[in-house]
Order: C-alpha cells, then sequence, then structure tokens
C-alpha cells in the first residue's frame, strides 16, 4: 500500500447510467471512483493499481463479472479486495453460489436498496482503511526495528568495548547499595576475593567480606550531594589470606528514580607504594641522624616554584624554628653576614645554564652573637626546555674546624719545629712547588722516595689534575699575603691509591736562601669516603622522593581519565540500554498485536454475520421487533468484548503507570495477563493449566509491571514449547503451560512451569545476565529476562529457575507478603508525601 491511503474503488456495468448512479450514490463516500464499461479494460487496471473495493455487473459483454473476478483475484495487488455482485438478471441460487466461489463477499440483486449497499460499502471502505493505517504502523515498526537493530548492534560494540576497559583494570571496581547489596564487580575484584561474577551479583556484600563492609560503613553515612566523594584506605585480605593496602575512592550516585543511595568504590593496591613509603621514611630518618652528627642538612629549590625545601638539619644550623617554613628562604638570608649576603645573592640570582657542582662559604651570626662557618656545597641541573633550575645541596656547620685552622695559624711555626717522630706528614715546598723536605711519615704515605725527592718531584704531581690549579693559586696567594694556606685535596700515590687530605702551611724564612712553605697533611680519607656515602645516599633519596612525586602526579592524571572514560562510557551504556529495554517493550507488544487482531477478528466476524442476517430478513419482510432486540444484544456483548480487551492492552502497555506503587491481588493480576493471550495459546494447541490459591494474596508493587512479567515468561514458555515441537519428530506430545499460585514460609510464590525444550546447563548461570540469548542473531534483544528480574528486584523480589534440558522450565517468582492494612497506610504516606 502506498503513503495515499484515500480508498479506490472500481465500478464496472457495460450501462453509463448505472455508472453515473453508483458514482452519485458514493460522492459523500471521501474515495475515488474508476468507472469502467469493459471487462477487458477493468482486468487491466486490476493489474496497475490497487482497489479498496470492486463492484461488478455481472451481465457483461465479453468476459462477464465472474470471469472478471477470477481474472482480479489473479493480479497481484488485488488478489485479496473485496467483490460485490450487482446483477438484475442472474437470480437464481446457482449463479449466487458460483459468484461467492468467484471471490465475492456479496451478491446484491438489482434493484437494490441504496441505503444497504452504502452501509455494506462503508464496512469495507472503514476496513481497507484500518489496514492501510496497519499496513503503515507495521512499516513504521519494522523500520524502527532495524534502526533498533542498527542500535543494538552499536550497543553491543560499545558494551564490549566498556567491558573490556572496565575488565582491563587493575582496580577493584565495585557498586553496591545502601543495603550493601552487590550490582556490579569486576573481574579484579572476584581475583582479589577470590569469587566468580555471576555468582556475587544481587549477593549481600558481607557475604564477600565483612572486614570490607565494617570499613565502608563509616564512609558512607557520611556521603551526600554536597560531599558525594571520599576516600579512605585500609588492610584487606585477599583469597591468599595475604594482607593488602587497599585505597578506595567511595563516589555518591543518584538512583534510576532520582534517590540517593547506589554508590561506585574503586580500590586500589598501594602495598608497594606502602612499603616504598615507609623504607624512605626509615631512610630519611637514618639520612636525619646522619646530618645531625655531621653537623650538616640538605635543602633543594626550584625556580619555577621558587619554593625551599630543608631538612632537618637545616634548621637546626641556621637556628630558625620548623613552624616558619613559609618565610625559610628570607630567614636563611637574614642570618648571613652582611659581608657575605650580596656575593651569596648574586650566585643564586645568576645561575649558569648549564649542569655544575658549586662550592661556598659564608658566615652567619648565631643566636648568641657568635659567628658561625658555613660551607655550602650544591649542584644545579638546568633543564633547556622548560627554561629553569633545579638545586640541590647541603649545609655544613664547619666552625669547629674553622676554630681549630685558626688556632693551628696561631702555633703552626712552632708546631713545625718538632720532630719527625710527630704521627704526621710534615712537608716543605719552594715556591715553585717542588718539595724539598718530606718526613718519614710523609714519604710512607705518599709511597715516595728520599731519591724522588731529591730528584725534584713536585707536590703538585700528586694531587689530581682538576684541583692542581687551586694549588697553585693557594701556593701563589701564601708567597704574596704571608697568610696561611689551608686546602682540602685529592693526591693519588704512585701506586694509585686516593688519599683525602687537608694541606696547612706557612711562610717560612730561612737564614739562607729563598723563603719556604712548611706545614703539615692531615689525612681525612676515611671521614670523606663517609661523607660521599652521605651524599650518595641523599642523592639518591632526593631522586627517588622526585620520581615518585612525578609518578604520583601521572597515576593522578591517569586516574582522572580514567574516571571520566568509564563515568562516559557508564552514561552512555545506561542510555543504550534504556533504548534496548524501549525495543524489549516493543517486541513485547508486537506479540500481544497478533493476539489482538486474532481475538477482535472473532467479535467482527460474528457482527459481520449477524449485520448480512439481519439484511437478509428485512429484504424478505421476516423481522420482528423481538428479533432485533436479540441481535443487537449479541452485537453489544461482541462490542464489549472487544472494549475490555483493547481496555486491558491499554493498561498493560501503559506508560503512565511507570511509578505506580500500590497493594493487590495476585491472583487478579495473573488472571489479567492471562486474558491477553490464553486464547492465542489455546488456539495454537498449548494448554493453560491455572492453579490459584484459594485465598486472596496481597503484595505491594506496580501491578501492571507484574503482569508484564507473567505475559514475558510464558512468551518464553510458549517459544520453548514451540521449538520443542519444530525440533521432535512426534507430534502428538501434549504441550503445556502451569501457573500456579502459593503463599510459602511468609512469601508469595508464582510459578511457571513448561514442558518445552528445556534449557541447557551451561547457560543457567548467564541467562539473567544483559544482552545474552540463546535465539538466532537478529531475534531477540537479550535483555528480557533481565529487565524481568529488575522488576522483580524493585518490588524486593526474586526470581529461581529449574530446567531440565528437553523436558521443563520453571521460573519461580517470590515476593514479599503484603499486610494489607499496613501496606495501604504506606502507600497512603508515599501519596501524600508525592503531594
Amino acid at each position: 500500500m502506498g503513503g495515499d491511503c484515500t480508498p479506490k474503488i472500481l465500478l464496472v456495468d457495460d450501462t453509463k447510467e448505472n455508472l453515473m448512479l453508483l458514482r452519485a450514490l458514493l460522492k459523500g463516500s471521501n474515495v475515488e471512483t474508476f468507472c469502467v464499461r469493459s471487462s477487458e479494460e477493468a482486468a487491466s487496471m486490476a493489474e496497475q493499481q490497487e482497489f479498496a473495493l470492486c463492484l461488478l455487473d455481472v451481465q457483461m459483454p465479453g468476459l462477464d463479472g465472474f470471469e472478471l473476478a477470477g481474472k482480479i483475484r489473479l493480479s497481484a495487488l488485488n488478489h485479496s479486495t473485496p467483490i460485490i455482485f450487482l446483477t438484475a438478471i442472474h437470480l437464481d441460487t446457482l449463479s449466487e453460489f458460483k459468484g461467492y466461489e468467484s471471490g465475492a463477499v456479496d451478491y446484491i440483486r438489482k434493484p437494490y436498496n441504496s441505503a444497504i449497499l452504502l452501509n455494506k460499502v462503508n464496512i469495507f471502505l472503514e476496513l481497507y482503511r484500518q489496514k492501510a493505517e496497519l499496513a503503515q504502523k507495521n512499516r513504521e515498526l519494522e523500520r524502527s526495528l532495524q534502526r533498533q537493530r542498527k542500535l543494538e548492534s552499536s550497543l553491543r560494540s560499545c558494551a564490549s568495548s566498556y567491558e573490556a576497559i572496565v575488565e582491563d583494570q587493575t582496580e577493584l571496581i565495585l557498586r553496591f547499595d545502601r543495603e550493601y547489596s552487590i550490582l556490579f564487580v569486576n573481574q579484579a575484584f572476584c581475583r582479589f576475593f577470590g569469587v566468580f561474577s555471576n555468582g556475587v551479583v544481587s549477593e549481600d556484600l558481607r557475604n564477600v567480606s565483612e572486614s570490607l563492609v565494617q570499613q565502608f560503613e563509616n564512609v558512607v553515612q557520611l556521603l551526600h550531594q554536597e560531599n558525594p566523594v571520599s576516600r579512605m584506605e585500609g588492610i584487606q585480605l585477599n583469597a591468599e589470606e595475604e594482607g593488602k593496602w587497599i585505597e578506595w575512592t567511595i563516589r555518591l550516585e543518584e538512583g534510576n528514580s532520582g534517590e540517593e543511595g547506589l554508590f561506585l568504590a574503586v580500590g586500589r593496591d598501594v602495598t608497594e607504594k606502602k612499603q616504598v613509603k615507609e623504607f624512605l621514611v626509615k631512610k630519611g630518618i637514618m639520612l636525619q641522624r646522619a646530618e645531625k652528627l655531621a653537623n650538616m642538612g640538605s635543602w633543594e629549590w626550584d625556580s619555577r616554584s621558587d619554593k625551599l625545601s630543608v631538612s632537618e638539619g637545616i634548621y637546626s644550623i641556621y637556628e630558625i624554628e620548623e613552624g616558619q617554613t613559609d618565610r625559610t628562604l628570607d630567614l636563611l638570608l637574614g642570618k648571613v653576614h652582611a659581608d657575605d649576603r650580596e656575593p651569596l645573592e648574586r650566585i643564586f640570582n645568576h645561575l649558569p645554564k648549564e649542569n655544575r657542582k658549586i662550592n661556598l662559604y659564608h658566615r652567619i651570626i648565631s643566636n648568641n652573637g657568635t659567628l658561625k662557618y658555613i660551607h655550602i656545597e650544591f649542584t644545579v641541573e638546568y633543564h633547556e626546555q622548560e627554561d629553569y633550575f633545579r638545586v640541590v645541596g647541603f649545609s655544613q656547620d664547619i666552625s669547629d674546624y674553622k676554630r681549630i685552622v685558626m688556632a693551628l695559624k696561631e702555633n703552626l711555626n712552632q708546631f713545625l719545629q718538632l720532630t719527625n717522630s710527630l704521627p704526621q706528614t710534615i712537608y716543605e715546598v719552594d715556591f715553585n712547588g717542588k718539595l724539598t723536605y718530606l718526613n718519614q711519615i710523609g714519604c710512607s704515605f705518599l709511597g715516595c722516595t728520599y731519591d724522588m725527592i731529591r730528584g725534584g718531584i713536585a707536590l703538585r704531581d700528586f694531587i689530581v689534575a682538576e684541583e692542581r690549579e687551586y694549588w697553585d693559586q693557594l701556593l701563589e696567594q701564601l708567597h704574596r699575603d704571608k697568610d696561611l694556606l689551608v686546602g682540602e685535596f685529592t693526591l693519588i700515590t704512585p701506586n694509585q691509591e686516593i688519599r683525602y687530605v687537608i694541606l696547612y702551611a706557612a711562610l717560612v724564612m730561612p737564614n739562607k736562601g729563598e723563603p719556604r712553605a712548611r706545614g703539615i697533611l692531615l689525612d681525612i680519607t676515611k671521614r670523606v669516603k663517609e661523607e660521599k656515602i652521605l651524599q650518595e645516599n641523599a642523592h639518591n633519596y632526593m631522586r627517588i622522593i622526585s620520581s615518585l612525586k612525578e609518578t604520583e602526579e601521572e597515576i593522578s592524571k591517569d586516574n582522572l581519565k580514567l574516571k571520566q572514560r568509564v563515568e562516559k562510557e557508564m552514561q552512555h551504556n545506561e542510555f543504550q540500554q534504556q533504548l534496548l529495554i524501549q525495543k524489549s517493550k516493543l517486541e513485547s507488544l508486537g506479540k500481544l498485536a497478533t493476539s489482538m487482531v486474532h481475538e477482535i477478528n472473532q467479535p467482527l466476524t460474528g457482527i459481520s454475520m449477524i449485520m448480512d442476517n439481519i439484511l437478509l430478513r428485512m429484504s424478505m419482510n421476516k423481522i420482528s421487533e423481538e428479533y432485533l432486540r436479540e441481535k443487537c444484544m449479541q452485537v453489544f456483548d461482541d462490542i464489549d468484548r472487544i472494549k475490555k480487551y483493547i481496555q486491558q492492552v491499554g493498561l498493560f502497555s501503559s506508560t503512565q503507570k511507570e511509578e505506580q506503587i500500590e497493594l493487590f491481588n495476585v491472583n487478579q493480576g495473573v488472571r489479567n495477563a492471562l486474558n491477553l493471550i490464553e486464547k492465542q495459546y489455546k488456539n495454537r494447541g498449548v494448554q493453560l493449566k491455572l492453579e490459584l490459591c484459594s485465598e486472596s494474596i496481597f503484595v505491594s508493587g506496580n501491578r501492571y509491571k507484574l503482569e508484564q512479567v507473567i505475559v514475558d515468561l510464558l512468551s518464553n514458555a510458549y517459544e520453548s514449547i514451540q521449538e520443542k515441537r519444530e525440533n521432535a519428530k512426534n507430534q502428538r506430545n501434549r504441550s503445556w503451560i502451569r501457573i500456579i499460585t502459593d503463599v510459602r514460609q511468609g512469601e508469595v510464590l508464582i510459578r511457571i512451569r513448561d514442558n518445552g525444550i528445556g534449557i541447557d546447563p551451561e547457560n543457567l548461570n548467564y541467562i539473567f545476565e544483559p544482552f545474552f540469548t540463546t535465539k538466532n542473531s537478529g531475534i531477540g534483544t537479550g535483555l528480557g529476562l533481565y529487565i524481568t528480574r529488575g522488576i522483580i528486584q524493585k518490588m524486593r523480589g526474586r526470581i529461581e529457575v529449574r530446567s531440565r534440558q528437553k523436558e521443563f522450565t520453571e521460573m519461580s517468582v517470590y515476593f514479599p507478603v503484603a499486610n494489607e492494612k499496613v501496606e495501604t497506610d504506606q502507600v497512603e504516606k508515599q501519596k501524600f508525601g508525592k503531594i
């Protein structure tokens, strides 16, 4: 049928006046008439377009009306078009029988009653319009189903992607409600607690881990819309009874009706992170002790944040309080001696754009007014791409060392007059750097001989190449300023042994000859090696801290992206799931539509036969008032039957009852559901056995949703029976569905059992999962039982299944028994609250 639903009527008569009369009679019926005087032309026209009705004369030249009707029935467009014969000649019963046999729906003799003819025509026109509208709706439904199939395919792809994202995560993902019923868990959660996903969902979280519920309770109670997210961490035993430190992020979500009560928890195993932190804390404590023993402290500064981070030793060295960390840099500079502050600031304000190691000395004024001498050693790291500096250094209080040097300077000349028996290396060099004297201890320490000294070996030959220039500068300064020479150097003996020493020297003026530098050499190799170990540990510590900070930032960013992605996928999945739920509802309504057509056709056929009988009696003048009353009552009964069925279907498919909660009788709900499909099943050889509880049993919830559950379960049972019939060789087996209601242990039971094909034991654990179906591709959405279980759970019920393959399937639905008075009061309170 095309988009134009205006009915077309084909009028065929070889008499022009008869055609004009019929056209005038049909003028007010909103139809398009085609008047034809030739049977051949009428047959050709029937091949080209569809007609709602054909009015044919019997007696015509060429093909008579009976032959024309046969050709119309053979055409593709009009094989089911109603045909009415109008004749004034063929009035015998045999001709009338021949007319009906050729495909006519009525046989009217001329002269005819115009009103009766017009009424009959209008009936067929109305049937045509209904048929056209139904065809249009079927096309729209088919297009909708095609879109839904595409959407289903896309949703399955999205669902697979979403499941892959969630299942691949190492985090433990859990959704639960305020009663701690589990709504969703991922595989990581199942692996950690040693449970299976299909055995966990809809179970109590306490059955999985009582200790986890105890950890959640305090946090869950504090969550609300203004504060929807909270974090906590604690020890949790895994399936191997190993204690793992789990960090949980718990988010409050909205329920399907906007009420609060659903929670999403994401757990991360931070055991290794905790262990690293504990290790670093212990190492930090050891470093603090080492710093305290060495009277030193570490610090770090970067130019981006301009923030100075210091260790506990810095506070002790510079005598500032730890609570003043916001002003640490200003306080440190304030402690520096005025003469040393400007050079220090100049160096830090003009750091070299390269990686370098720098040594500095400065003085500070302590709280008791005395001077402290501080040695600073720091490493400059320049990051060229981001153009910023990172400086890591150490400060050491060398005041004691400085006082020793000053005291040594005062007494050095006297000290140098002592003999070689003293346990120190005593040396003497000229101002060309050559050794002129070295005591026996010195020879042993440096690994040289007197012959080497007499040969003119220089002390600088023992100093490493990088420090020789510094030695030359100190020697030149001593010669120029006549001051004390003090320096720390690294020596290499002829045996390639490394020695760390402090060289002291003073100017000596002999009676004859050039002035010389005479001094002592202190071995500090052991101390320097210990300091290097401490510095190396400190550098490693700082690198680990920096690496952990960077890793933590990256993890935080990744977690935020993952969280946003999971939330987006969950929203998209929920939207797509709602669409599939609507598709599932449409499929249920489609099944009802088939039954509805069958149920409505029966009373319509009866009405049509009654009307034909009345018209026949009227034409024969054999009609009485009593007869009319009887027939009218039969018509009214059929009309009431149609109204009742349509009303029942309307209530079943009503979307305005979505949130209605009421107290209703379960037995009545079962009867209402059976009224929709009972006759259809019986006509197809399926016996329905109804065993209702003798007493009235009530539950609280949405009775229309319960009827939908029963219809869907009965539809599944019917499809199982049909599949068994198709596979069975013996078609004589009786097919039946038994529906039972009862009260058992304080619960209402609705049990539906069939003798269909049954369910494969391998599929029993998955039939309530979304998108799971055993039907052929393109048939069903895999959401029927998933939606059914959701409706039952919303009514505080549960569903159980038993099945034996090729024998039976039994679905048992349980609801809590409702106290009629108490539940009615609660329903009224809910209504009042909504108002």
